[in-house]
């Protein structure tokens, strides 16, 4: 009698044990389900959606100063003949490529210090190098505002030395005040990856280059620059889409010289209040952008990716 009471008992717990731990795995299943929609979720609604509706936005109209959903191509035809159009996107793919080289050649030198010359120092220039990006934006571009105006930084100097009589309008609100204000803003973007790559490349390497009777400038050409080149191309990239999809800048410092492709398209959804026009526009902006993109992980694809 004992005896099945005591099997009662076992089959009992063995199968609240079961059942605990099927509870266990179906909760431990729950939150990690949760802890990914979390992320996708964020993504989706805040960067999916959005370009979603701005791709369906564009096949639309505007009528008597409302959004008609008569579904048409005539925005696309609209901007593709337009001739100011591809000017504007001319002037801007042109500009976007002088920020992205402008700010790798700033920053390639500037990784390559804090990585191979400033060892004992390296955290604190990493530091520093990123320091502008703890500060607000707008505030950056208002200080090259101050810095380049006609009572700036630059002016004062240059009538304090001598060499202007009276204040240049030469350096602010055109497209060299774009262009360096933009530099600037993408620097520290274009710095990162140059140097996370200049970081991965093994000291032995260049330890054996040099065993083998290669100098340092014939080290750097055959093996530090090569395999450096993932880091460079993004870092590129990076910059040249700042200097694509910026229109604050251009707008605080460019003036009607600095005009960009971002300009118009802010234009078209506020002033002019035409939303379908504007988002065939910035669609049109994106499939450049997402074009650049496609090349960039093309050319990282190259060997030159170290495996530690």
């Amino acid at each position: 009698m004992s005896d099945s009471t005591d099997n009662g008992t076992s089959k009992e717990t063995g199968t609240g044990k079961l059942t605990r731990s099927k509870r266990f795995i179906t909760g431990k299943r729950f939150r990690m389900t949760g802890l990914m929609v979390a992320p996708f979720g964020w993504v989706f609604l805040f960067t999916v959606l959005p370009m979603v509706i701005i791709l369906l936005m564009s096949f639309w109209k505007v009528e008597l100063f409302r959004v008609v959903h008569d579904w048409n191509l005539q925005n696309y035809l609209r901007t593709i003949q337009t001739l100011s159009f591809r000017r504007l996107l001319l002037r801007t793919f042109w500009n976007a490529l002088i920020v992205g080289f402008m700010a790798v050649l700033l920053g390639y030198p500037l990784a390559y210090y804090i990585t191979r010359i400033a060892k004992g120092n390296k955290i604190v220039f990493f530091i520093l190098t990123l320091v502008p990006l703890w500060v607000s934006y707008l505030l950056r571009v208002y200080s090259w505002r101050v810095i380049l105006g006609r009572n700036g930084l630059i002016n004062s100097f240059l009538i304090w030395i001598g060499i202007l009589k009276e204040p240049a309008t030469i350096f602010l609100f055109n497209n060299f005040s774009v262009t360096l204000v933009l530099t600037y803003i993408a620097l520290p973007f274009a710095f990162i990856p140059i140097y996370t790559s200049l970081e991965k490349i093994p000291q032995n390497l260049e330890e054996a280059s040099k065993d083998l009777g290669a100098g340092n400038a014939k080290t750097f050409r055959k093996v530090i620059f090569p395999l450096s080149l993932p880091g460079v191309v993004t870092g590129g990239a990076y910059a040249l889409i700042i200097g694509f999809g910026d229109y604050i800048t251009p707008n605080l410092v460019g003036g009607t010289n600095g005009y960009r492709l971002a300009n118009a398209i802010e234009k078209w959804f506020g002033a002019a209040n035409n939303w379908p026009f504007g988002s065939a526009q910035a669609v049109l902006l994106m499939i450049v952008i997402l074009i650049i993109l496609s090349m960039v992980l093309l050319a990282g694809g190259v060997k030159a990716i170290i495996e530690e």
